[in-house]
């Protein structure tokens, strides 16, 4: 089954992450760690995203971004391809540094997204690296805090403001240190798992029980806010029918149907399913509709609850 495409849309905020590949190290030195940074700064200014946090640790990163033109994975691109290079020429070594394409949350909740730069930069003490957050420099923390220069490439700002500044920031980092504020609710869908799940071998494969095309068409109405009769009807108009391509969209990458199944049930050819799903691409897609991107997120959103 081909891989799920990334929501992303203008203006989407994202918390990502990427590993080390076989569990190794992603930053080797400081000359490694600043090298990063200056890419980060790179792609800011090339794909005009925004980085609101960063946490780099030795094996992993983490960033908050905000994709402003809905061109997160051309940015991230950027990043993991010279950052790549630049490690394999330096340490003469040879083979991609993460253990494959980044990973990404989308954060809908104003809350979950207020306390992000908070959770990412206790990493380094969750770590047991340092005792003193201060003492940590490959962070945001310090420009957080007030501690250090922003770079022109970092936008606190937005995030500052709701801590009501840098002092508030600081009494906001004590007070989850303390447990006096703890997490907010549902804040787990924004992390990232350690846990994998074991495959039970068996003479027969165990398998969850799949979504039914018929629910999956009722969440797509309640989520568009259409009609189950204008979702199952056959596209039309100049741009078609939208919330039907989020439908053949959800039937394929979100419950798991084949391309057949969902042209059987929508009274399509596969062909023409096919051709629906090609115009979700990223940097080339056909739907310009932000509402489209959005009834995606929230969809997978009511997946995981």
């Amino acid at each position: 089954m081909p891989r799920s495409p990334r929501i992303d849309y203008p203006g989407a905020k994202h918390h990502v992450m990427n590993r080390g590949g076989r569990h190794g190290a992603v930053f080797f030195n400081d000359d490694c760690r600043n090298r990063f940074l200056s890419l980060l700064g790179e792609s800011v200014e090339r794909y005009q995203i925004r980085v609101h946090a960063y946490v780099l640790m030795d094996n992993h990163y983490h960033l908050l971004v905000e994709s402003v033109r809905g061109n997160l994975s051309a940015s991230m691109r950027l990043i993991s391809q010279e950052y790549t290079q630049y490690v394999n020429s330096t340490l003469h070594l040879d083979g991609s540094v993460f253990r494959g394409r980044f990973a990404n949350k989308l954060v809908l909740d104003e809350t979950h997204w207020h306390y992000l730069p908070v959770y990412l930069h206790m990493n380094p003490v969750r770590a047991r690296l340092v005792n003193d957050l201060l003492k940590y420099k490959w962070s945001s923390h310090l420009a957080y805090s007030g501690q250090c220069t922003v770079p022109g490439w970092l936008t606190t700002s937005d995030l500052l403001g709701g801590f009501g500044g840098t002092v508030g920031y600081s009494q906001y980092l004590q007070e989850v240190k303390w447990g006096r504020t703890v997490q907010p609710e549902n804040f787990d869908r924004v992390l990232f798992s350690e846990r994998t799940k074991r495959v039970q071998v068996s003479a027969q494969p165990v398998r969850e029980p799949a979504l039914s095309v018929a629910q999956a068409i009722q969440d797509v109405a309640l989520v568009t806010g259409t009609s189950i009769d204008v979702l199952v009807s056959p596209m039309r108009g100049r741009y078609g029918n939208g919330p039907r391509a989020v439908l053949v969209w959800w039937l394929v990458y979100g419950i798991g149907r084949s391309t057949t199944d969902v042209a059987r049930e929508l009274g399509m050819t596969p062909s023409a399913v096919s051709k629906v799903l090609s115009k979700w691409r990223h940097g080339d897609s056909q739907y310009k509709d932000n509402r489209l991107w959005l009834w995606k997120a929230q969809l997978e959103e009511r997946k995981g609850q």
